[in-house]
């Protein structure tokens, strides 16, 4: 393989040239990864369901690069990912029923800039699922919303998806 990519093998050499100018690479970025867990317990009104009692875990894993190798201001961030997983186990107070849901939210920021925090893209995305007694599906939620900010920090794009439906 290296033989069709001749330049695969410098990959990983910081003192490899860089290909965008030439010169020496970067070095690696400061990164930071950090995972929690947290045991939830609460009543909640459902629009398909009516009220109930779930509990379940939530699983929150926080990374960013603070930088790509190069110095930044102390509050930039040039790459962050925010992801949770929640996964719940619910009984209605009504009617008894039980339920379960599942959920995921991913929120991302990114600046293709090695040294400014422009332009930036934000880039949020919801998924929920819930299942009811009997295996349905009644509710489906999926929202994503894009937001680009250019190089003075203007909003020069921003996107809006929701869909809910009850089944």
């Amino acid at each position: 393989a290296l033989a069709l990519f001749p330049g695969a093998a410098a990959c990983g050499d910081p003192s490899a040239p860089d290909p965008a100018g030439g010169g020496p690479a970067s070095p690696a970025a400061a990164t930071v990864t950090n995972i929690s867990l947290f045991q939830l317990d609460f009543v909640d009104l459902m629009p398909c369901t009516g009220e109930v009692h779930w509990t379940g875990t939530l699983r929150l894993v926080d990374h960013l690069s603070v930088n790509r190798g190069v110095p930044l201001d102390p509050d930039a961030v040039q790459h962050h990912v925010i992801s949770e997983s929640t996964n719940l186990s619910g009984i209605g107070l009504t009617s008894g029923g039980a339920y379960r849901m599942l959920s995921s939210l991913t929120g991302s920021t990114q600046s293709e800039s090695p040294v400014n925090t422009f332009p930036t893209t934000f880039t949020i995305i919801l998924h929920q699922r819930l299942f009811v007694p009997g295996g349905g599906l009644p509710e489906m939620l999926t929202v994503r919303v894009k937001l680009l900010l250019n190089g003075a920090g203007q909003l020069v794009l921003d996107e809006f998806r929701f869909g809910d439906t009850c089944g």
